[in-house]
């Protein structure tokens, strides 16, 4: 078993040379990196009589397992030699009583029973109950300790990714952002680990096709996990769904907002909402805030990546009979800018296109206008891939009162995003890609609400996927189903505007 060391980076660098050591007709599928809350062993001093194969069967522990942690023991063990013993096997979780611990508060801490421990340490009574001892905590076959909530005590999570080790495209801005993904998970582990929350994480190398799936789908270990998460091509995420619905498993579909099988699978939980759905909600929403503005759409030569939602605003606008102008022109100049302002109301301008070119000759035309004597106030309603822009621009955001709605958004001034992005940049030395969303945030974001849901809830987690109080640093969220026997889809949205007097304010819009 490979146990996670002190520093993050070690450990990726061992997996980095554990995955390029690999054939690429080969699956990967690292030893599971286990998160104890406790030390990940301890010491066992032996005793007269004892020999590995007997230290084994007492403790249900590979023989494996402890020639790993101690090599020389594999020649022969001596009376008094001081071994390492996996905290943990296939029916216990080994704890070491620590000061001022009692019975009671060792049983809160697993969520087990005090008689279900007593029935296990035979031996174990209040005058044995002494600093230092080790005792056995019970897991169930899937190293649960179920509590009222049937949580989950080891919470056990597989990690399907196309890492790009196969196909030599690691080093491509894709495997780029599956490595941070990774590295972001990683640092949530940390946090749950400091929660008292074990985690038991497997990571594999899918690659870009599906034909290492079937094979992975045969490892028992990945039968038997609490959750599911990766996939990126939708043939990879079919495969996985079936999957997760074989064997009951919970899936989170990571990235994507295209794919239908949460309609068919009721064990997905697609966190990138599908644009259709996600666009209609944004309309209203749209429709409800700026229903007294003077709204006028900025679509050059009629055209742009974001016409179907212009198409979706305008409709909903015409059902509300709420008025709206169009510049259509395919070479907008100030003057057709000019005829479409009014100086009674808000002027909010929403493009057709959410690129940075378009932005930039719209803001150009504005800027003429603003040094002109005549007072207008303009908004600009966006995009989420503004954010990106606004590293350059925030200047110009915070002129025109930009707002846009994302599902992902990080506020870079905030102490949580502030204290994540320093841990990141101290286990890892070197800052977050920047990119939309950034892949390091969305691990964090994604391991921090679902294994503290599951440790909680266990397989209640359906039932109680919105009961969390855990506010992402980019990504939060809020599950619905699309039908009574779909899967769930993330409708969390955020509204982030850049305010005239040189704030940011974000708040959570759910739209019923």
């Amino acid at each position: 078993m490979v146990f996670m060391s002190q520093k993050m980076f070690v450990f990726l660098l061992f997996v980095t040379i554990l995955f390029s050591s690999l054939k690429f007709e080969q699956v990967f599928c690292a030893k599971s990196v286990l998160f104890a809350q406790s030390e990940d062993y301890f010491q066992h001093t032996v005793r007269q009589g004892e020999t590995v194969y007997s230290l084994s069967k007492m403790y249900g522990i590979p023989l494996e397992d402890i020639y790993h942690l101690n090599p020389k023991s594999e020649i022969g063990i001596k009376v008094g030699t001081q071994l390492k013993i996996p905290s943990k096997s296939d029916l216990f979780f080994y704890h070491i009583i620590q000061s001022k611990e009692t019975l009671y508060s060792v049983s809160q801490k697993y969520r087990v029973k005090e008689e279900d421990i007593l029935e296990v340490n035979p031996k174990l009574s209040i005058e044995t109950f002494t600093t230092g001892k080790t005792i056995c905590i019970p897991v169930s076959k899937r190293d649960t300790c179920i509590n009222e909530s049937q949580g989950v005590h080891m919470v056990k999570v597989a990690l399907l990714l196309p890492f790009g080790l196969k196909d030599r495209t690691y080093k491509n801005i894709r495997g780029r952002h599956m490595l941070e993904y990774y590295e972001g998970l990683l640092v949530a582990l940390r946090d749950i680990k400091a929660n008292g929350i074990s985690v038991s994480l497997q990571v594999f190398d899918i690659g870009s096709e599906i034909s290492s799936l079937q094979s992975i789908f045969n490892n028992p270990c990945i039968q038997s996990v609490n959750l599911i998460i990766g996939g990126v091509t939708g043939k990879q995420i079919k495969l996985i769904s079936d999957f997760s619905d074989k064997y009951n498993i919970p899936y989170v579909i990571p990235f994507t907002s295209k794919c239908d099988e949460p309609l068919f699978h009721s064990n997905t939980y697609q966190i990138n909402t599908p644009q259709p759905y996600l666009y209609s909600r944004v309309s209203a929403a749209f429709c409800s805030k700026y229903k007294d503005a003077n709204i006028i759409f900025y679509s050059p030569n009629f055209s742009g990546n974001k016409m179907d939602f212009v198409d979706i605003v305008q409709k909903d606008l015409k059902l509300r009979e709420i008025a709206y102008k169009v510049i259509g022109d395919s070479n907008p100049a100030y003057s057709d800018v000019i005829k479409v302002l009014d100086g009674n109301k808000n002027n909010v301008f929403v493009l057709s296109d959410d690129g940075q070119d378009i932005l930039a000759k719209l803001i150009c035309l504005l800027k003429i206008k603003k040094e002109s004597r005549t007072y207008f106030s303009i908004s600009l309603f966006g995009y989420p891939a503004w954010q990106v822009y606004g590293m350059k621009q925030t200047s110009d955001f915070f002129r025109f009162n930009v707002v846009f709605y994302s599902i992902f958004y990080a506020d870079f001034t905030s102490q949580k995003v502030k204290s994540f992005c320093n841990s990141y940049r101290y286990w890892y030395s070197k800052n977050l890609i920047n990119s939309y969303p950034r892949y390091g945030m969305l691990g964090y974001d994604m391991g921090m609400f679902f294994i503290q849901l599951l440790n909680k809830y266990g397989i209640s987690l359906a039932e109680n996927i919105n009961k969390s109080d855990y506010l992402g640093i980019q990504t939060s969220f809020y599950f619905e189903r699309l039908n009574n026997y779909s899967g769930f889809i993330n409708t969390n949205l955020y509204w982030v505007e850049f305010n005239k007097d040189f704030t940011i304010s974000s708040h959570r819009i759910l739209v019923k």
